[in-house]
Formats: C-alpha cells, structure tokens, sequence
C-alpha cells in the first residue's frame, strides 16, 4: 500500500517528469517499467515483469536504453541496488553513502 501511494502521488504530479514505459506480447501486458527524467538523465525506477515471457525485461530495457540515448539525454541512470541485470548494463558504479543521526 505505501509504495501503490507513492506512485500515485508521483506519478499524478505534473512538476514530476515521469514516465511509464509498457512492453505487450499479443495484447497482453508483459512488463512495465516507471522512469524519471532530467534535462540530460533518465532514472530507471522501477521495473516489473511477468516471468512466463522470456527476456521481456532485457528487451524492455534494451528499448528504454535506445530511447534514451536516441533523444539527446546523455544517461541511462540504472539507481542503486545489487539486482544482476544491472552488472550486465551499467558501465560504472557509483558509492551509496548513509548518515545516520544520534538519536
């Protein structure tokens, strides 16, 4: 529930550039994936598909990678996380720092 309220707020926000990207196989909704965009980058958020069709996510990638670079933004910002997807497509890694405060 927090994180379908967080989307809805996110994504009904017109300052926010958001996007969503969908990928269908014979009508039926294979994967999607949620991005955001800057002046040069595309963040890459959240992607979810349906594991009975093989590959879809690396092609849906593949096509946001394609799109991105296509239109004159000069990064495809895959954000942090272990997930092995992100081994194969990034081409740097970037530190993840935390502060955490006395309480």
């Amino acid at each position: 529930p927090g994180r379908r309220s967080f989307l809805r707020s996110v994504l009904g926000d017109g300052a926010i550039a958001s996007e969503i990207w969908t990928c269908r196989i014979d009508g039926a909704l294979a994967a999607f994936a949620v991005s955001f965009r800057s002046r040069r980058v595309r963040h890459y958020y959240l992607p979810s598909f349906r594991n009975r069709f093989s590959d879809v996510g690396t092609y849906l990638l593949g096509r946001i990678a394609e799109t991105t670079f296509d239109s004159g933004l000069s990064e495809l910002d895959l954000l942090q996380g272990d997930e092995a997807y992100k081994l194969a497509w990034a081409t740097d890694e970037r530190p993840v720092y935390e502060l955490a405060a006395p309480g």
